[in-house]
């Protein structure tokens, strides 16, 4: 896991600095192994291997959301924020649902 961030973190790191030739053959070879052992994992689970189409999507805009995701917390923890689930107002008007069972069931 942590050298999936490191990976994207270098590369980043390469393209904002102008020195992304070298660093780029080695994402792609690292997206590469990823592939190939996500391919052996899928052999091994007996998963049909027309499914890793997902795989690079996944790879880039999924963690990309992880990380913002994760961010968000962090940053509020260092400004010193509260992070609450947020506040359910309760109003009491749902009804459950009778079914025939439950009826059946308190008759006998």
């Amino acid at each position: 896991m942590w050298g999936v961030r490191v990976a994207v973190a270098l590369m980043l790191y390469s393209l904002c600095t102008g020195q992304a030739g070298p660093v780029l053959g080695y994402y792609l070879a690292f997206l590469l192994v990823d592939a190939a052992a996500a391919a052996l994992a899928f052999g091994f689970e007996g998963e049909h291997r027309s499914r890793l189409w997902g795989l690079l999507p996944q790879r880039f805009v999924y963690r990309q959301l992880m990380y913002v995701v994760l961010l968000r917390p962090v940053l509020r923890a260092v400004k010193g924020e509260l992070q609450s689930w947020g506040v359910l107002r309760r109003t009491g008007n749902v009804a459950a649902p009778v079914s025939a069972e439950l009826t059946a069931r308190h008759s006998v």
